[in-house]
């Protein structure tokens, strides 16, 4: 199984490489996005989509969540959390010096709460990442209260 796991681990790193792309929206048209990034499952981080798309997004970008917490903060969200930020993958067991297949430790929490705990993550150096991880959008199914401020399409995705 072990064996397996490596090889596994090895042709996703071949196939998708190990970094991850920057792009601006302002540069993507939906056959590009799809090729480059969705088909071969790339990570990507699209920059300034926010503004292209028109969204209301202004406050959200504030570092302690009080927009998001005001108008979202006692839904309750699926928070991830891993030692390392690498999570379904590869990693060693910092214990036995295993190489093991992790997943995340995941549990259910206010989004308000998961500010503060990212805040306190920041400020105290904490090794552990925190995220937010609900299996096909988070936005969509746990955070319905932010949706007036988006668009429910994204129009160079598809």
């Amino acid at each position: 199984m072990k064996e397996a796991l490596k090889t596994l681990s090895t042709d996703v790193h071949d196939f998708c490489g190990s970094r991850v792309e920057r792009i601006d929206a302002s540069q993507l048209e939906s056959t590009f996005f799809l090729r480059t990034f969705v088909l071969p499952s790339r990570p990507v981080l699209i920059e300034n989509a926010a503004r292209r798309e028109g969204w209301k997004t202004e406050g959200w970008a504030n570092k302690d969540g009080a927009y998001l917490s005001d108008l979202a903060g006692d839904e309750l969200v699926t928070v991830a959390i891993t030692p390392n930020g690498l999570a379904d993958a590869l990693t060693v067991d910092d214990a036995t010096g295993v190489e093991v297949f992790a997943q995340p430790h995941q549990r259910r929490q206010k989004l308000a709460d998961f500010f503060r705990d990212l805040r306190q993550t920041r400020e105290s150096g904490a090794a552990v990442v925190p995220y937010l991880s609900a299996q096909n959008s988070s936005l969509t199914k746990e955070l319905p209260a932010l949706l007036p401020d988006v668009s429910p399409d994204v129009r160079w995705v598809g």
